[in-house]
């Protein structure tokens, strides 16, 4: 009877055994679990950069009382335009038109009377060379440009330093983090959990002031900031 009391212990221990461990151990997970925390925090960068390419809109406006006639006036001048800025060294990839538009002209004075016909046919040159800028510009008002809007001024590599800025960002987030934290808190793992689109705003100044540049002369005053946020949630 003591011998099947004991088997019978035995048994007992063999069934009861392993829910223990499975116990402990899913104990010891909770616990981990329970302690593993997360914060959600946003980090900014952004790299200054210097404006190295120069955009310029500027074209032909002509004006006649018969519709054809203006536009094969408008075709003769754009065309002497568009050769006299190649000879100069503008590429011709850097070069295209982004209007053209036909206008009727009209007399409201004593009655509605159509007077004539505006044909306005708009360029778009790119260039790096932003201290001749002032020549491109005297050049294509000495070969018939009278249509002026603007100079913008950009970023070439804006792509790459923005990568630079999306860096910057995410380390401002970590500082963040052991700021709040600890500087001995241990990072478990990082998610970015959005990457809102980044801040770029090209530069825009007026063609009068850009027409007042030369090439002893030409200053581009200002930087242009690229911008980039991040959101990430971290574990530790």
């Amino acid at each position: 009877m003591k011998k099947k009391s004991i088997i019978l212990c035995f048994v007992l221990m063999l069934v009861l055994l392993p829910s223990y461990f499975i116990k402990e151990a899913f104990t010891v997970e909770a616990q981990e679990q329970k302690f593993e925390k997360k914060i959600t925090l946003t980090g900014m960068g952004e790299i200054i950069s210097v404006p190295n390419v120069a955009t310029i809109s500027l074209g032909i406006e002509t004006i006649s009382e018969n519709l054809e006639l203006a536009q094969n006036e408008n075709k003769v001048k754009i065309n002497k335009l568009i050769e006299a800025l190649l000879e100069y060294g503008i590429k011709k990839e850097n070069i295209k038109t982004t209007q053209f538009n036909v206008y009727e002209q009209w007399d409201y004075s004593s009655s509605r009377k159509r007077i004539g016909y505006n044909v306005t046919n708009v360029l778009q040159l790119e260039t790096s060379e932003l201290e001749n800028l002032g020549n491109v510009i005297t050049l294509a008002t000495k070969n018939g440009a009278n249509l002026f809007h603007n100079v913008a001024f950009s970023i070439k590599e804006k792509d790459s330093l923005y990568n630079a800025a999306l860096k910057k960002a995410f380390e401002n987030a970590q500082d963040k983090f052991y700021s709040l934290i600890g500087a001995d808190a241990t990072i478990n793992n990082i998610q970015i959990i959005e990457e809102p689109q980044y801040s770029y705003t090209p530069m825009y100044t007026t063609f009068e002031k850009a027409a007042s540049y030369r090439d002893d002369n030409f200053l581009l005053a200002g930087q242009t900031p690229i911008k980039a946020v991040v959101r990430v949630i971290i574990s530790y």
